[in-house]
């Protein structure tokens, strides 16, 4: 099993791979950066968000967003850390455990923006939420953060690692 640090290492040193692979599958300009940036976005939507404790990930959203953000961040995952079972096939497999925590993200995020928006505005929609979903760079963006999950199924695989 791989550290926190060779799995962001590893996801980070994909990037560019998989922006390229995107553009050489057809995705164009838009779908390749979405691509590089959904492998990008691995290394704070890590598969070990399932861990209980702070884990490096969590860790590099508090040292570059802020103790506020940070704090916010371990709060929004911490009922996912509760819930999944650490190296679950619902955290870690590739391809479901990156819809396991999209899911996730999606159900509690468009509660707390129903939620919010309906607190601010006295009105709320949940037409926002499903709008950007069309979006052909959120499809090529889910193909870059797969990518990035199936890196860190190998790595927590494979001895070499260790």
């Amino acid at each position: 099993m791989a550290s926190g640090i060779h799995h962001v290492k590893g996801t980070i040193l994909l990037t560019i791979p998989a922006a390229v692979l995107a553009a050489g599958w057809g995705a164009g300009p838009t779908g390749a950066i979405a691509c590089g940036a959904g492998c990008l976005a691995g290394v704070f939507l890590s598969p070990d968000l399932d861990v209980p404790s702070r884990t490096r990930s969590e860790y590099l959203v508090y040292r570059y967003l802020g103790r506020v953000l940070g704090a916010v961040w371990f709060a929004f995952w911490w009922l996912y850390a509760r819930l999944v079972p650490h190296r679950s096939p619902f955290s870690h497999w590739p391809f479901i455990g990156t819809m396991g925590r999209f899911l996730y993200i999606y159900l509690f995020g468009g509660i707390l923006w129903y939620g919010a928006t309906w607190l601010f505005t006295g009105s709320a929609s949940w037409m926002p939420l499903f709008q950007w979903l069309r979006l052909p760079a959120f499809s090529w963006a889910l193909v870059g953060l797969t990518m990035a999950d199936t890196l860190h199924f190998f790595m927590d695989s494979l001895p070499f690692w260790r």
